[in-house]
């Protein structure tokens, strides 16, 4: 039987014996909650606490990720920034050197980005 069977079923249980219990003429005042948190525990469906600290702990697991994925992007962007800074120096010393010769940036740029990307495939791959 699934948890959710189990839960109500149990709750279909704590309800039918406040049912018998006011049919005898018994007025009761009924903590509903309160009775089904007990019946759950006393059958063994979970600790609230226990869940909570799993809830929070993963909540926070999440958190700690998405802030590590925005520092990640930020260091991503400002190496690209560097990157794209550095071709135009570079693009610019070869043409006041070789001021004849016709310099593709965007070529070259994408030329050096497979090249890393390779490099650092090669890297895992031994690693």
């Amino acid at each position: 039987m699934a948890e959710r069977e189990k839960i109500i079923e149990i709750l279909k249980q704590t309800s039918d014996i406040w049912k018998e219990e006011e049919r005898y003429g018994y007025i009761v005042s009924v903590d509903l909650e309160k009775i089904a948190a007990d019946a759950l525990i006393a059958a063994g469906i979970g600790d609230v606490k226990e869940a909570k600290f799993e809830s929070d702990h993963y909540r926070r697991m999440w958190q700690g990720a998405l802030v590590e994925l925005k520092q990640a992007e930020h260091r991503a962007e400002v190496a690209e920034r560097a990157f794209d800074n550095t071709m135009k120096v570079f693009h610019e010393i070869l043409s006041a050197i070789f001021p004849d010769t016709k310099i593709d940036l965007d070529a070259w740029k994408k030329q050096n980005l497979a090249n890393a990307e390779k490099e650092l495939a090669e890297e895992r791959k031994d690693g």
